[in-house]
């Protein structure tokens, strides 16, 4: 059976003041001001455990690429996507199906999980979506526009409050939204795919849920509806791969090689918080992640659930990811470029 595929996201969490943690069966454990606490995943599938974590497992040495780590609501487990739409769960991770008995037309480039942890979604390039668990179908691009017809990549999926809607982002800075989800503005109103400094590789919801944020390759920073800018790093010569929220306020950007820079905490516009060797794939933060004592040799575990797929419309009616003529918070030509 050929189906088009999908897939991505990734994991850390960053606490930038002395916080309590309550770990499993145990007293709270302190985490040092700035330290930052989770996992960095590997494009071989393997997992680094920061800031005195729990490793829960990993996929080194995987056949195909993995491209997203994601943890869990509790902070107690995480999922590893792979290229191939295959998923790998680990601690206290549900396995809700994936991809990978099918044959797929476009590699995956991005995984979702919802606020309750009960459902995911998985993007694939040419925008097609696959809903599992509790976590509904809401449209997909290729609905709208054929693959060879659009002027862009998918590259990454924003779930909206609650998971009642999504945005789909391209590498141009095109963005399509479904469900609830509302247009707040796109990249290629203000800014040419020739223009661009760096392709859009990310993006991220605002705190509130009524904007969001795209990051280019270079570290350039759009910014629209509610999402407050506060600096990039399209200045800096590096190359990034994802932008997520700090949990503390503001946003945290990831490099290619493992450096996290934050924003938004006082002084703090552009720090630098840790980096590590090696090729880093995304993460995303978490408000906190419990602290273990050991580390646990549990095996990932799978199913065989079917992905849902529907013909269910998105709500907008163009053919195009730009819908409107909303203006970015920040820039109207060029990717923000402070220091």
């Amino acid at each position: 059976m050929k189906i088009r595929n999908s897939v991505l996201v990734g994991v850390l969490a960053l606490l930038s003041t002395a916080a309590t943690l309550i770990p499993v069966g145990g007293q709270p454990a302190e985490a040092a001001t700035g330290d930052v606490v989770g996992w960095m995943l590997s494009s071989e599938g393997s997992v680094t455990a920061v800031g005195g974590t729990t490793h829960f497992g990993d996929a080194p040495g995987s056949a195909v690429a993995a491209i997203s780590i994601v943890a869990t609501p509790t902070g107690r487990g995480y999922y590893i996507a792979f290229v191939d739409g295959s998923i790998k769960a680990f601690g206290d991770a549900v396995h809700l199906g994936d991809l990978s008995d099918f044959e797929l037309d476009h590699p995956v480039v991005d995984f979702v999980l919802n606020s309750a942890g009960t459902g995911y979604l998985l993007l694939s390039r040419d925008g097609g979506v696959f809903a599992f668990g509790t976590q509904e179908f809401l449209g997909a691009a290729p609905e709208l526009v054929a693959f060879g017809e659009l002027e862009g990549e998918a590259v990454a999926l924003i779930l909206g409050p609650g998971g009642n809607g999504y945005a789909i982002v391209f590498n141009d800075g095109g963005v399509f939204n479904f469900g609830e989800m509302k247009f707040h503005g796109s990249v290629p109103q203000y800014v040419t795919r020739a223009e661009l400094r760096g392709s859009i590789v990310g993006g991220v919801l605002s705190a509130d849920g009524v904007g969001y944020a795209l990051v280019g390759r270079d570290g350039g920073i759009f910014a629209f509806g509610s999402f407050s800018y506060l600096g990039s790093l399209a200045a800096s010569g590096g190359t990034f791969v994802a932008v997520v929220e700090d949990p503390n306020g503001g946003y945290l950007l990831l490099g290619s090689t493992g450096s996290v820079h934050r924003f938004g905490t006082v002084g703090a516009v552009g720090e630098l918080l840790t980096a590590l060797a090696g090729s880093v794939v995304d993460f995303a933060a978490v408000a906190g992640i419990p602290v273990e004592t050991t580390t646990t040799t549990a095996k990932p575990t799978t199913t065989t659930a079917k992905p849902t797929t529907t013909t269910a419309k998105p709500t907008t009616t163009t053919a195009k990811p730009t819908t409107t003529t909303a203006k970015p918070t920040t820039t109207t030509a060029k990717p923000t470029t402070t220091t």
